[in-house]
């Protein structure tokens, strides 16, 4: 329940003003231009832009819906 949560709610973030573009979306929250969202990335993301709040999907559950390399890049959803 939780996934589908965040998917549809970043389907809905990634509209533009030209229709739907994930490219922008992601590329706004690389915050250090790596070109992949590390975990502080991505759980602000959904804190700050999804504006999903730890009452509906809290810290422990994001955790465990991915697993995460040594280097801290979700890896896998």
């Amino acid at each position: 329940a939780e996934v589908e949560k965040i998917r549809h709610r970043i389907f809905g973030a990634s509209y533009t003003m030209g229709g739907q573009n994930y490219n922008w979306l992601f590329g706004h929250l690389d915050k250090d231009h790596d070109g992949v969202l590390d975990q502080k990335e991505f759980d602000s993301m959904v804190r700050k832009v999804l504006k999903i709040p730890p009452s509906e999907v809290s810290n422990s559950q994001l955790d465990v819906l991915f697993a995460v390399d040594n280097f801290g890049t979700v890896v896998q959803c």
